[in-house]
């Protein structure tokens, strides 16, 4: 049997935090090793449990958030940081906060317990998760630097190797 994956919940909002504990008392490859209000706390316990996943509540994502997960991921660069949030509507923060060391970004609005379950999977391997509203608009921005367009390139059918019709022209 694998060693289960240890969480540490910074979760400010108590009963959230308690809805999220509970989750993972029924999940066998996952156990919450603590859980802290905010960042001082977090800090302190991340150095006593060293969980493999941070799993980081914020009310709203805001210049404070990043400097959360900088701090986090400078003092414990080997934990994960999966963020949670119900505000989506500053896009520059949250690419921030995956410069500053993120490895995830959920709506929790929109998520439910088996997404944040997966997720914290996900970026405990070492992997990128993005809630598809946040992904939709990271792909665009790409797309418009790239084409000097939001819409989307095709691949041509009778072209396999990957040749695009660019339809910004």
């Amino acid at each position: 049997m694998h060693n289960p994956i240890c969480v540490l919940l910074v979760v400010e909002n108590n009963a959230f935090r308690q809805t999220i504990r509970t989750w993972l008392q029924h999940i066998t490859d996952l156990t919450c090793v603590s859980e802290a209000r905010g960042e001082a706390t977090a800090l302190e316990l991340q150095g006593e449990f060293d969980p493999g996943v941070n799993l980081l509540d914020f009310e709203a994502v805001s210049v404070q958030s990043g400097q959360t997960v900088s701090r986090l991921n400078q003092a414990y660069p080997h934990s994960k940081i999966l963020v949670l949030s119900a505000h989506n509507n500053q896009e520059y923060l949250i690419v921030d906060l995956f410069r500053k060391g993120a490895w995830g970004y959920l709506d929790k609005d929109v998520c439910q317990p088996s997404e944040i379950i997966a997720a914290i999977r996900v970026v405990s391997k070492g992997q990128a998760v993005l809630s598809p509203s946040i992904a939709g608009w990271i792909l665009n921005e790409i797309f418009q630097m790239r084409y000097g367009s939001h819409t989307l390139p095709t691949v041509r059918p009778d072209n396999p190797g990957g040749q695009t019709d660019d339809h910004s022209r």
